[in-house]
């Protein structure tokens, strides 16, 4: 967005000065897309990575539940690892994420 917003005040400055030749301004748009790309694609390798912390978080909690190491509890809920793990136990219970797609355990109990 950064880059979008930049490229539009110098498409309206560019056309007050009149001395400036069409090319600068041919350049300096070629320049914001080239930046831009870049940003895109390392906007786009930042969110695989998140995504994959995030899924092993989700593993991790799935498997250790109600045994999650507090470490991690801190690290998920602001530092509040009694709030996590009172969160976490509702989650279960009403079979939403990171707990839900579980075996039979929930499908029978739980009413949606």
């Amino acid at each position: 967005m950064f880059w979008l917003g930049w490229a539009g005040l110098v498409a309206l400055a560019l056309p007050l000065r009149e001395g400036v030749p069409r090319r600068l301004g041919t350049i300096a748009w070629a320049a914001v897309a080239v930046l831009a790309a870049i940003n895109a694609v390392h906007l786009g390798k930042r969110a695989a990575q998140l995504a994959a912390q995030t899924q092993r978080i989700a593993e991790t909690i799935r498997t250790t539940h109600p045994d999650v190491d507090t470490a991690l509890l801190r690290e998920i809920y602001f530092d509040e690892a009694a709030v996590a793990a009172e969160r976490l136990s509702a989650l279960r219970a009403l079979g939403f994420a990171p707990f839900s797609g579980l075996p039979a355990e929930h499908a029978a109990g739980v009413q949606r």
